[in-house]
């Protein structure tokens, strides 16, 4: 654990900027809902996921992440709720950031719909440095182990056709800090936003699918990502996504009967980093039950461009 505590002394300013957060965009990719309430009920009836990604696996309590997702569209079709829970661990940081996600549904024509979402949750961090060999506990960081309960706001603006989306949100408003009794800043919750992007069209029997997502956070360069997926007859996909001056990655996905699908994807850095130890690995498994459907095998939903499974 030597090693690991020196890590994260390094990677402590920035982990200042990330608010309590290991995801990367690609992550936010995957999980729309983590960024932006109002993606919640874009899809029909009730959806719920699983996800996990895991980075520097080489090393002993290297960064973790497990989100569960779980949304429903209620009849009028003009509410939807969901509620999100995000376990962040890093050696001897952790946090759990649990979310209830409501949205308003709106249709401006025929083939137009948007929605205003609003994200209300709490953030509950801690560390336990005891668990760190640590050669020198005279730095103020690791005096004492520390416990908060954060609150989280966020609000998101989600529109639609039907090859196309475009979304804006920030899935936290509120400006938080952890001091020491001294009032020296320890961890700061730098505010983000996010702005996607997507559009697909369909070659013969393949399916395109093309999403751009930048994220901004205010005195920190912005940061996006690229990304394609392919999807043949809606029974397999495969993704690219490329986030400049820092990772390259990829994706495959099954879609299964009975609305499950499973996915695995692997991200590679661009940077001079650690080397075999900077590639991260992520797992997900999707469950969709839609309404008035005799045969929960219908896979007419997954080739519209806003819904990200």
């Amino acid at each position: 654990m030597r090693i690991l505590g020196f890590l994260i002394l390094i990677f402590y300013s920035s982990f200042l900027a990330k608010a309590q957060s290991n995801l990367k965009l690609t992550d936010y990719y995957n999980n729309p809902s983590s960024y932006n309430p109002a993606y919640v009920g874009v899809t029909e009836g009730l959806f719920l996921k699983g996800y996990y990604t895991s980075q520097w696996t080489d090393f002993e309590g290297s960064p973790s992440t497990q989100l569960v997702d779980l949304q429903n569209n209620f009849d009028n079709r003009n509410i939807a709720a969901g509620i999100t829970i995000l376990n962040d661990t890093f050696g001897a940081l952790k946090s759990i950031n649990t979310d209830a996600n409501i949205s308003l549904n709106f249709k401006s024509s025929q083939d137009i719909s948007f929605s205003l979402g609003l994200k209300a949750g709490v953030n509950s961090f801690s560390t336990d440095y005891q668990s760190l060999n640590i050669l020198d506990r005279s730095e103020f960081v690791f005096n004492e182990n520390i416990s908060k309960i954060i609150p989280l706001i966020g609000v998101g603006f989600y529109t639609h056709g039907n090859n196309w989306f475009l979304g804006i949100s920030s899935p936290n408003i509120i400006e938080n800090k952890i001091s020491t009794e001294s009032d020296e800043v320890l961890f700061k919750n730098t505010n983000k936003y996010f702005s996607t992007f997507g559009y697909n069209f369909y070659i013969e029997d393949f399916l395109f699918k093309n999403q751009f997502l930048a994220q901004i956070i205010e005195g920190i360069p912005i940061s996006y990502i690229l990304s394609t997926k392919v999807i043949f007859k809606n029974y397999i996909s495969l993704s690219l996504h490329y986030q400049p001056q820092y990772l390259t990655g990829g994706e495959i996905g099954i879609y299964l009967p009975g609305n499950l699908k499973i996915a695995y994807g692997m991200d590679i850095s661009n940077t001079n980093g650690i080397s075999k130890y900077d590639n991260n690995h992520r797992f997900s498994i999707s469950f969709q039950i839609f309404r008035g459907k005799s045969n929960w095998s219908d896979r007419q939903e997954f080739d519209r461009p806003y819904i990200i499974r």
